[in-house]
Order: structure tokens, then sequence, then C-alpha cells
């Protein structure tokens, strides 16, 4: 029975992976539930997590342009070479309010009926490892009342818990409301689920928010309700650092710093065969020409398979990819740590503790870490 039970998860896992790139929902519905064998089973043999997302239009992906900006498309990019293959499912759409995301059969007079199609339910149809529950405003925007909301999120998450299902629920986001009072209830709903769901949430509106609570104009979309790509990216980095997720996706362990030069100081040469510079303490560029004072980093061991670069007694920071990159701190926080990442032609690339890479941006613009693959601008000659 041993042998037979483990041939089993073996041909499941065959299975789920040959469909991975190319996932359609018979196939996930047959495979999952064949031979009564469980999802942690399917896991635990390395069979692809599955990772559904339900919601309205951020998750959709309003707001980013292009669509690999939107911060479900960044998330499927950063966790490509995840060990366990991911495959998301995103059912989310523009528009929708925690009624449409309802359990099948759900009825309340005057209100939208569940989209079958894209609903819990559905969700729970691919046998998923986890489920990502977002829906940013629509309710508040729309006049349902706070406790109508937390009610609907109560019943989706109950349907969750009974299935034995891991999720996140996330808070709610700015929105520049007329109405100040939906402002308020906006916030509320944030305190309300980061209060009740604990570490099953997501709250990141006060990143997103003024003190006014509108969405901050350097996040804004420009309708008022959607944040722009930056935004996005924050949402992206809220979710890959979110231990459930984490717990789930068994990330990639970090590169071994062996191959760093500890100790040694050298110079950053980007694509365009310019220095990255120190630039004072200010947002860092890769426009010099020569290497001297500015240019020059000594490479420090930050323990746990990271590096840290210093320049004249200050650390480069990735600034969580929320800023340009400057080297301002005076000491070594997680913003600070970066793998050493050697590539086949001989330069390196520098990935941050938010999974993205620090980029020379071809010198045309103050250097960032946002970028969730390696390309020329990506990579650095090391000179020493």
């Amino acid at each position: 029975m041993k042998k037979q039970f483990l041939l089993s998860i073996a041909l499941l896992a065959l299975g789920l992976t040959s469909c991975q790139k190319n996932v359609t929902t018979p196939q996930l519905q047959t495979v999952a539930t064949s031979n009564g064998v469980s999802n942690k089973q399917l896991f635990d043999a390395g069979a692809p997590a599955v990772i559904v997302i339900i919601g309205a239009s951020t998750p959709a992906g309003k707001g980013a342009n292009p669509a690999d900006s939107a911060w479900v498309n960044r998330l499927r990019l950063t966790t490509a070479q995840n060990p366990t293959p991911l495959t998301y499912i995103n059912l989310a759409m523009n528009g929708y309010t925690t009624y449409q995301g309802m359990p099948n059969g759900f009825k309340k007079s005057g209100r939208p009926a569940p989209d079958t199609a894209r609903n819990i339910s559905k969700a729970l149809s691919y046998h998923p490892s986890l489920v990502m529950i977002s829906f940013p405003s629509n309710d508040i925007a729309d006049g349902y009342s706070l406790n109508e909301v937390m009610s609907n999120y109560a019943r989706m998450t109950a349907t969750l818990d009974s299935a034995k299902v891991p999720y996140i629920l996330f808070g709610a986001q700015p929105r520049n409301l007329a109405d100040s009072s939906k402002r308020v209830l906006l916030k509320q709903m944030s305190s309300n689920i980061k209060s009740l769901y604990g570490n099953k949430s997501n709250d990141y509106f006060d990143l997103l928010s003024t003190s006014a609570l509108t969405i901050k104009p350097e996040l804004a979309f420009g309708d008022g309700i959607h944040v722009n790509n930056k935004g996005h990216y924050l949402i992206m980095q809220s979710v890959l650092n979110h231990p459930i997720f984490q717990s789930v996706i068994k990330p990639v362990p970090a590169t071994p710093v062996s191959s760093a030069p500890i100790g040694a100081v050298i110079s950053l040469k980007g694509s365009t065969k310019s220095f990255a510079s120190q630039n004072g303490g200010s947002d860092m560029y890769c426009n010099r020409t020569t290497a001297s004072g500015w240019e020059k980093f000594t490479v420090v061991d930050a323990g746990n398979g990271k590096i840290a670069l210093k320049c004249q007694s200050k650390y480069v920071s990735s600034e969580n990819g929320a800023s340009a990159i400057r080297c301002d701190k005076s000491s070594i926080t997680s913003t600070e740590l970066f793998d050493w990442i050697k590539n086949s032609d001989n330069t390196i690339s520098l990935k941050g503790n938010n999974g993205a890479y620090i980029s020379s941006e071809n010198g045309r613009g103050p250097m960032t870490c946002v970028e969730t693959s390696v390309t020329a601008a990506e990579k650095f000659q090391i000179v020493q």
C-alpha cells in the first residue's frame, strides 16, 4: 500500500508540473481530487503550490503599466525560480465588492450575487495551497456598511478555515473619496481586519495613505482610486515578506557569500561603462567616467549569506524599492542586505532583501532596487 501511495504522489506531482504553464480548471480539478490525496501530500511530494487571488481591480492589475508591473504579476516573476513550482490563479475583477466573492448559494436582497466563476467557492475548487483576498475599497465607496463588509469577510474566511486552507486577508486601500467619512471607514476597515485576523491579515494602508486618508500623490495612478506601478510594487513587497506566504512557497535559500570578495574595495561598472557613485549620500547614479573615493565600496560580510556595501563609513540601502538607492546608512539593517549573484558572463548582480535587483538605470536616472529580473542594466563589472 505504501508503494502504491508513493507512486500515486509521484504521478500526481508529474501531472501538475506538466500543466503548470497552461493551467485549465478541469486539469486542476481532476488532478487535485484524484485518489483522495491531500494538498499537503501533494505539496510535500514537490507538486506546484497553487495560489489563488480573489478580489477587485487592484489585484486585477488596474493602475499598473505594463501588466508585468501589477503586484500579482510582479510576485509571479519574483518567485519564478522558487524550488517548489508556484501556480498563480488570479480571479480578481474590476469593480467587484465582497459580495461577488461570497460562497455559492449566498443571497442578500439588494446586493450583488456571488460570481461563481470568481468567488471563494471557485478559489477552493482549485484545491489551493493559499488564497489571497483583496477587496480594497469598492464596498465602502458603494455605500455598504463596515459591519456588513466584515460579516462578508467572516463568511469567506470561515469557508477557508473549514477547508483548512491558509489565507491572507488584505486590508483596505486609501481612496480619494469626496466624503471624508468614507475615507475614515476605509482606514477603520483596515484596522478591524488587522485586529481580528492578526498574522492572517496584510495591512499596508498607512504605507499608501496621506494624513487626509487619500492616496499619496507619488503612488497615485491618477483616477483617485488606484495606485501606480510604485504602489503595486509596495503591495507586492508586503506579500513577498508575509510569513504565511513565505511558509507556503518555501523560498530559495540565500546565495552563499563565498563568491563575494569579502573585504575587497571594488567599483561597480554599469552597462554604459560608467561607475556607480555614492554621490555624497544623495541618490546614487551610475554615470561617473572614473572611479575615485565616492565610487569605491568595501564588500562587507553581513552574515547569513548576505553582503553589504560600505563607502566612507556609510552603507548602501535598497530603500526597499520605495525610493532611489542611497549610501547614507550608519548601520546594517534589512534594507542594507544584498545577495551577491555571479552571472554567466562574469558580471555580478545585487539582489536586495526586497527580492529586487539594483539597477544602474543605464545612467539615465537615479539607481533603483525595484527590478524583478536581470537585464543589462542590472549587471555590473567588478573593478578592483
